[in-house]
């Protein structure tokens, strides 16, 4: 009866630890080329090759893909065991997370040009109106990350023209439509009503813009070639 009890609960943990790492299957020792098949099983978005890496794990190495969504290219790891183990998802064993050695660029999603001709510029709240070229923000007022980029553009006064698209789906745009109504108010001279009404049609187009962009996240920026950067590329950020 014991035999029998202790056969179960081995089991038991067998079916735990190959169940709870997700996508986790015994196979042999597969090629870069025989999982990006397994990544295309999961999507059916591109998907390219990038590189493989060691980790902190000599039983355990990983391979970084990209795979393109819409005008981003979105990192993606799998890691792979020396025992012929695949898992599509973090990997921890009794040594604790198992953590590949890429860089924080490597891990950042590529971003293709996109065409920022059809962006809607009309009316935008403009940071530095002087700058001689054209930079386009997305941003969203709850986001800490954009608090802290508009607190280092508080003064800037540099090369760029920084055009303002609020980045909030259309259920979070109370305080989008405040700001923006506040600012059409003074620089137009209409009404509350008028400018409420013009907000939520500019955030609604700004937010379809954003989609187009790919943006994923607040702030991003765009320049008038349609390339993204972090952040404004010829400020200092605060330390």
């Amino acid at each position: 009866m014991l035999k029998k009890v202790l056969l179960s609960f081995f089991a038991l943990m067998l079916v735990f630890v190959t169940s709870s790492w997700g996508v986790a299957k015994k196979v042999h020792l597969l090629s870069p080329e025989e999982v990006k098949q397994k990544v295309k099983e999961l999507s059916n978005n591109e998907v390219t090759f990038i590189k493989q890496v060691k980790t902190n794990d000599s039983n355990w190495y990983a391979y970084l893909y990209h795979v393109k969504m819409g005008n981003v290219k979105q990192p993606f790891i799998i890691f792979v065991s020396t025992d012929g183990d695949i898992v599509f998802g973090r990997v921890f064993t009794k040594k604790g997370a198992v953590m590949p050695t890429l860089s924080q660029e490597d891990m950042m999603p590529k971003f293709e040009n996109v065409d920022v001709s059809k962006f809607s510029q009309q009316d935008r709240m403009v940071i530095n109106p002087q700058g001689k070229h054209t930079m386009f923000m997305f941003y969203s007022p709850e986001c800490p990350h954009c608090k802290k980029a508009m607190s280092e553009l508080a003064n800037y006064h540099g090369e760029y023209k920084i055009i303002v698209k609020f980045m909030v789906p259309p259920e979070m745009t109370a305080s989008a439509k405040t700001d923006l109504s506040e600012y059409l108010q003074k620089q137009k001279g209409i009404s509350k009503e008028e400018a409420d009404k013009l907000a939520v049609k500019m955030i609604q187009e700004d937010f379809n813009d954003g989609l187009h962009a790919g943006v994923m996240g607040t702030p991003m920026f765009f320049d008038e070639k349609g390339k993204y950067y972090p952040m404004v590329p010829d400020i200092q950020p605060k330390q």
